[in-house]
């Protein structure tokens, strides 16, 4: 159990900095080591939710999602909105009300709405809290039917419709992407049933397969951006999602067996308050990638960009995961991203 659960850890570590990786790619032209990054760097968070998961009441979903999402979500977009609006005076601006609006809908990117109404400013990253609270209950709603076949089909409708939604519209919550992922809780859950994840004679074949799977999709399949659900060949996309969840958990596992645990201390910390981290990177990206982008960045060419864009992803790992660790100390920073007992506590 120990081993179980530190390889995951050090899986949901590598895939923050991925997600981080992912982002500060924006405006760098390397297209197919984009679509490379953005196939795996999320949808192991909601395997290796499949694999953990254990029977809950709805009420109970929706009180642990609060605690764990919902709450830590509010904090972030507040803050992001009030330094907005406090950048705006300072400036002497109009307040651009507006932010209001991507605050309640939870966009992570520019989208469009039912009735064709643009939504410009978005809160980044953090919109991923939003989705995944409702994923969660979603899949607890499928996993109350009484057989996997039924619960595979019922997945399977929740995929497609995701898919046909994601192409027309963007949903509040980004609920096309929710009902999208419930693959990979499907997935994640099945791995642990039939032990594909310990038992090693599996193993060459997966990694086999989600390597070829990963190619095609980098090369031919485009980026796969969860923030909308949209793909340029979203089944494609889907599948390499599956194949990257395995592949980091099998490196995740790697790892744990070529190095002494003490080495891997860090990691495993970060993985376990990832989620803290991604909050952190979402204030940095917010209030950052606007100027390095436009004023910087975007000046240079051939190798000087090359060097700024890799000088970049380095210090943005580094002082992203090192504040997480220094800020993770504080009392009340602790109680809402780390230990999630406030205000509704579970009995």
């Amino acid at each position: 159990m120990r081993k179980r659960i530190l390889a995951f850890d050090i899986a949901r570590a590598v895939t923050i900095f991925l997600v981080i990786v992912g982002h500060s790619m924006n405006g760098w032209n390397h297209p197919l080591l984009s679509n490379l990054i953005f196939a795996i760097n999320l949808p192991v968070f909601f395997f290796i939710s499949g694999y953990f998961y254990r029977h809950k009441s709805i009420l109970q979903t929706i009180k642990t999602g609060f605690n764990n999402l919902i709450l830590p979500y509010f904090v972030i977009a507040t803050a992001i909105v009030g330094l907005n609006f406090l950048k705006e005076s300072l400036h002497h601006q109009a307040l651009n009300w507006g932010l209001l609006i991507p605050y309640f809908y939870g966009n992570g990117a520019s989208v469009t709405t039912p009735g064709n109404y643009d939504i410009v400013p978005h809160m980044g990253a953090i919109w991923f809290l939003l989705m995944m609270f409702l994923a969660n209950i979603i899949f607890q709603l499928f996993m109350r039917l009484e057989s996997p076949v039924s619960q595979a089909m019922g997945v399977l409708i929740a995929v497609l419709l995701g898919i046909w939604l994601a192409n027309r519209f963007s949903l509040p919550w980004t609920l096309q992407s929710a009902l999208e992922v419930q693959i990979y809780y499907l997935v994640g859950y099945w791995a642990h049933r039939m032990n594909l994840i310990k038992t090693h004679h599996w193993q060459r074949l997966i990694i086999g397969l989600s390597v070829i799977l990963l190619g095609l999709t980098t090369v031919f399949g485009g980026k796969y951006t969860l923030v909308t659900g949209q793909a340029a060949h979203q089944g494609l996309s889907i599948l390499a999602g599956i194949g990257s969840s395995f592949l980091l958990i099998y490196l995740a596992q790697a790892l744990e067996h070529l190095f002494d645990p003490k080495r891997l201390a860090r990691l495993v910390q970060l993985g376990a308050i990832s989620m803290l981290v991604l909050c952190i990177h979402d204030l940095d990206i917010i209030f950052l990638d606007q100027y390095l982008v436009h004023h910087f960045l975007s000046h240079l060419h051939g190798w000087q960009q090359n060097g700024a864009y890799l000088s970049l992803i380095v210090i943005r790992v580094w002082y992203t995961s090192v504040l997480a660790l220094v800020v993770v100390k504080i009392s009340w920073v602790r109680r809402i991203f780390i230990e999630r007992d406030y205000p509704l506590a579970l009995t």
